[in-house]
């Protein structure tokens, strides 16, 4: 039989990582936590920044698609919609960074 702490330790570790991931102000911000370099650091040597910033991205974005699934089955939708804002927030900024980047490269 399942007991009660077996249900709320993974939900508050969720709830507690949902928390961090809303918190951060920006998506360098995120990053930086996430793996303890800048994106410029992450970018320094890589011959094809574009698609090192593409692949930053894409990783940000299947960890809060993660993150949302698992959200959506503890029925947490304010928690989710929080979430997808933020998201959506980091997804336009790095997209914005490869623009500017796209732009320095012509």
């Amino acid at each position: 039989m399942f007991k009660d702490r077996d249900f709320r330790t993974p939900f508050s570790d969720l709830i507690t990582e949902a928390n961090i991931f809303i918190s951060h102000k920006d998506a360098k911000d995120y990053f930086f936590y996430r793996t303890e370099f800048t994106i410029k650091q992450a970018l320094q040597g890589v011959p094809d920044q574009l698609t090192e910033l593409e692949m930053i991205r894409m990783d940000l974005t299947r960890y809060a698609d993660t993150l949302l699934q698992r959200l959506e089955e503890y029925e947490e939708y304010e928690m989710c919609k929080l979430v997808k804002e933020q998201m959506r927030s980091i997804y336009h900024e790095i997209f914005k960074m490869q623009m500017d980047l796209e732009k320095l490269d012509k």
